[in-house]
């Protein structure tokens, strides 16, 4: 998620600064495809916080904030639908896509290690130190992560060459 939202504020930017149509569509996509991993991770934990911590929706900050953040993102794709003119939609989309990654960052990392939280590395929490994590445990989580995130690049470049693709059939 935080990879594809990352592409997607980058070429917002560059969209902005070029007003390069090639540069919207980076960007949408990759914003599309950030929010689809974004509900993913945020319905597979809910899933593993109902056997964890005895509930699908709990009091935790990162949980609530994480929904806050996907909510943010879903704004901005349902912003893109509703916008017709297509440079309109781009500038508009641009600005938003820069406010929403502004405030992903305090809402997923920042504030949840500032409070108290069932996930580690909060204020009482530790994170992944050599204390408390397993080699074992690492040995798996890190090439999930890798694993993760080449997958949706892979699934970034299937939607851009598939927009792009739209985009041609609609300039015929």
């Amino acid at each position: 998620m935080y990879t594809m939202f990352t592409i997607s504020v980058v070429n917002s930017l560059l969209y902005l600064s070029k007003y390069d149509l090639r540069r919207d569509v980076y960007a949408s996509s990759a914003a599309r495809v950030g929010a689809f991993f974004g509900v993913l991770g945020f319905a597979t934990g809910s899933l593993w916080a109902t056997y964890t911590w005895g509930g699908t929706l709990t009091d935790d900050p990162k949980q609530m904030c994480t929904a806050i953040a996907i909510l943010i993102y879903m704004a901005y794709l349902v912003l893109r639908i509703s916008i017709h003119d297509i440079d309109k939609r781009a500038r508009i989309s641009a600005v938003f896509n820069i406010f929403a990654f502004a405030l992903l960052i305090p809402l997923t990392y920042i504030i949840p290690r500032m409070v108290d939280s069932l996930h580690p590395g909060s204020a009482t929490t530790p994170g992944f130190a050599s204390k408390d994590t397993d080699g074992g445990m690492k040995m798996v989580l890190y090439p999930a992560f890798i694993g993760w995130t080449l997958l949706s690049v892979w699934i970034y470049t299937l939607v851009v060459r598939y927009k792009k693709l739209e985009l041609k059939n609609i300039f015929k």
